[in-house]
């Protein structure tokens, strides 16, 4: 296979994403660019989502329910009390964006 960068050569590669996971790809012997197909892309994404899930349970506040970010949550995304944010739901997903 030919890079379709410079047209260098396509070597095999293992590249590791973390979490433990090894991805087969491919990178130009020349310019290092890296080419991995968009099936294995996908799927090492879900992986991904799945190993970096954190479970937490809902506990009741006042009226409503509240959710526990775990500290290293809040420090990765630097929430500190009183900070808002905003929370879309997405099908069976709930996002919280920073405002």
């Amino acid at each position: 296979m030919k890079c379709t960068n410079c047209g260098g050569k396509l070597e095999k590669v293992k590249y590791d994403v973390g979490f433990g996971i090894v991805v087969d790809s491919y990178t130009c012997s020349n310019c290092h660019h890296n080419v991995t197909d968009e099936k294995t892309l996908d799927a090492v994404m879900e992986k991904l989502r799945e190993r970096m899930a954190v479970r937490v349970k809902l506990v009741k506040v006042g009226t409503g329910i509240g959710l526990r970010l775990p500290n290293e949550i809040a420090r990765r995304m630097k929430l500190r009390q009183g900070k808002e944010v905003e929370i879309i739901t997405q099908a069976d997903r709930l996002v919280i964006k920073e405002k």
